[in-house]
């Protein structure tokens, strides 16, 4: 069950200004399944570090 606030995030914004980090792995692995993205592994810093990636931001 998603809350309204997991359906609003804006996870660009949050790359952008390097907040990622205060996302939920369930916020961040929905980003990545949404834009397809591959994530190396399942902690929470693969799918930042996909994310990042994607974004074309340094990491």
């Amino acid at each position: 069950k998603k809350s309204k606030d997991d359906e609003n995030v804006d996870v660009e914004a949050a790359a952008k200004s390097n907040l990622l980090t205060k996302l939920t792995i369930p916020m961040l692995k929905d980003y990545c399944r949404e834009k397809k993205l591959k994530a190396s592994g399942t902690k929470k810093q693969d799918f930042i570090d996909a994310i990042q990636t994607h974004l074309g931001i340094a990491q």
